[in-house]
């Protein structure tokens, strides 16, 4: 059950990642940008840090920067989401975080008629596959992690 779960949670992480990635080659926000021009948005808006003052801009350019970052790293460093919980609660609290504020930012930023292309619906699954991911990677769920009544922790070797 262990490797199916650790399977499934690398199978939604690399899902994320190829969907990211794809996103960059389709039509995001609107019919004619790419999705690649988020980049040169974002770029112009650190140039310029007054403009960060709108605070869900920043929100946004916080979550946008920080699930790029989860989603390109998650996919290898599996085993360290095995063997440490406190770098697992915390890359699995900022996706939630992220995610949320991102896709949060997007429903309040939505007017009438503007339109999300197929790569602008990229961007807003792969956190949500990256969050999912990561929940599913919870090294609590290892057998070996709660011991049963009336053994100790760690085995006879330690």
């Amino acid at each position: 059950m262990k490797r199916l779960r650790m399977l499934i949670s690398w199978l939604l992480l690399v899902g994320a990642f190829v969907v990211f990635l794809a996103a960059h080659g389709l039509p995001a926000f609107g019919e004619e940008d790419r999705g690649w021009s988020t980049w040169v948005d974002l770029w112009v808006l650190l140039r310029n840090p007054d403009d960060l003052l709108e605070p869900l801009l920043a929100v946004a350019v916080a979550s946008f920067l920080t699930f790029t970052l989860l989603i390109l790293t998650a996919p290898f460093l599996q085993s360290v989401w095995r063997r440490s919980r406190l770098v697992w609660w915390l890359a699995t609290g900022f996706s939630g975080l992220a995610t949320l504020g991102f896709l949060t930012m997007l429903v309040m930023e939505h007017s009438e008629g503007s339109t999300y292309g197929s790569g602008g619906w990229c961007f807003m699954i792969a956190p949500v596959l990256n969050f999912a991911g990561l929940v599913a990677a919870w090294p609590g769920w290892r057998s070996d992690a709660f011991p049963a009544e009336g053994q100790e922790e760690g085995g006879a070797g330690s």
